[in-house]
């Protein structure tokens, strides 16, 4: 549900509020590298690239732990 909130809060440029969902759908999903990408590519669109390229490496990180 956050991650679809996340979606949702972007798509009407309310930037901080899908950034905060999709913040808590890495604190529920920490082993999910896709929580990680949804929230780099939520960083992307509120501008905050450091944030963004930060998410990615934490999302390449547990891919590289998780084998699937």
């Amino acid at each position: 549900a956050h991650s679809a909130l996340a979606v949702i809060c972007t798509k009407l440029r309310r930037h901080d509020d899908a950034i905060r969902h999709a913040l808590r759908t890495c604190e529920l999903e920490p082993n999910d590298a896709f929580s990680f990408t949804a929230l780099s590519v939520t960083y992307q669109r509120a501008g905050k690239i450091l944030e963004a390229e930060d998410a990615m490496a934490r999302a390449r990180m547990i891919q590289g732990h998780h084998h699937h």
